[in-house]
């Protein structure tokens, strides 16, 4: 891997030197002012100078799958029973993609494109550079545990790592390189940073206040002992099901499809919008029944999914431990903590079967 230094004088040119150039740019940014008291919250969206971006920032409401993967995405329209392509949008980069979103990416790869290829997410895949940035953690973060704090070994085309006064650049791909080359003055990295490399990321790892209790491969078995669990229905006795943990998921790819069709049926669309398994009718049939009608059944799907299912078919947990859910859940229902508490109760349910014959017998005996 090659890497270079960027001062910052020279990044700031080259984030405005990217906006006039042939790609739409865009970036991490504020959302709005926040109330006193509330912390500010920050979106990916299209910025119009380097004064847009926000590169020091915990999170964002939604992650780049957005751009990948819409929320609202229109696959293909007619008219008078024509196919009529759907627009291919203008080239684009993405600022500031934090490790664990990196992560994800790799993770929808593989659910739309490893078996029958989705044709737009391709599109758009393709469309798309993406500039990471490296992170410090905040209460809600459990990257380290999922094994997705570090950019090693994940697709970006560039990675940027910030030491202040200057930035370290890890060049992933020869179109990160091209572009860096044609905007950006650039130096050959020294012993210095790399020292302040290796210290930065000792104060990343030591920065963790949220981690899983067992080793990462012992949690899908775990989630396979605890099916029947009393402990889904006690939290899902919490959950009320508004679906903001899915949708603020950066790997949740649940989807609906809906035909918009003009009256004489000569013209429509056919979209697709995101879906998610903990809302009421996701599991809901034309016949009237839901094979998932309770809120404890919906929660369940929800974390196997994350824990298990995905961590079965593709190797890797389908939670990069981003702690977005947990940000925007209203009940506080906190993935690490459920995870954690599961691997408590289960321990608890086997002491207690192990414990209670004999001491029921110590009872008789005492009788």
């Amino acid at each position: 891997m090659k890497s270079k230094v960027v001062e910052k004088k020279e990044f700031r040119k080259f984030v405005d030197n990217l906006i006039n150039s042939d790609f739409a740019v865009f970036g991490p940014t504020k959302k709005e002012n926040p109330p006193a008291g509330q912390k500010t919250k920050y979106v990916f969206s299209e910025i119009g100078s380097y004064n847009d971006l926000v590169l020091q920032y915990n999170t964002t409401l939604l992650s780049p799958k957005k751009y990948f993967f819409p929320q609202k995405e229109t696959l293909f329209k007619y008219k008078d029973n024509v196919p009529e392509e759907v627009i291919v949008e203008k080239k684009k980069i993405i600022f500031g993609v934090h490790p664990c979103d990196l992560h994800s990416l790799k993770l929808l790869d593989k659910a739309f494109l490893s078996e029958n290829p989705d044709s737009n997410y391709l599109r758009n895949r393709d469309n798309t550079v993406i500039f990471g940035i490296d992170c410090k953690p905040d209460e809600f973060c459990f990257c380290k545990s999922m094994g997705t704090d570090s950019a090693v070994n994940t697709d970006y085309d560039l990675f940027f790592t910030d030491l202040g006064d200057k930035l370290v650049v890890d060049i992933g791909t020869t179109i990160g390189e091209e572009i860096l080359k044609k905007h950006c003055k650039t130096e050959d990295v020294n012993e210095l940073d790399k020292k302040s490399i290796e210290a930065q990321k000792c104060g990343k790892d030591s920065g963790f206040c949220q981690k899983l209790n067992m080793d990462l491969p012992q949690l899908s078995r775990l989630m396979e002992e605890t099916y029947e669990s009393k402990v889904w229905e006690e939290i899902g006795n919490i959950c009320v099901s508004c679906g903001a943990c899915v949708f603020a998921c950066p790997t949740c790819y649940c989807f609906d499809v809906i035909d918009n069709q003009s009256l004489d049926l000569t013209a429509g669309e056919r979209v697709r919008t995101w879906d998610g398994c903990v809302l009421q009718m996701f599991a809901a049939v034309g016949s009237g029944e839901n094979f998932r009608e309770k809120r404890s059944q919906r929660l369940r799907q929800r974390f196997y999914r994350k824990g298990k299912y995905l961590f079965d078919r593709f190797g890797e947990p389908g939670c990069v431990g981003c702690g977005r859910c947990g940000r925007s859940c209203i009940v506080e229902i906190n993935p690490i903590k459920v995870f954690n508490g599961i691997e408590a109760y289960l321990k608890l349910e086997k002491y207690n079967k192990k414990t209670l014959p004999a001491v029921r017998q110590d009872i008789k005996a005492k009788k």
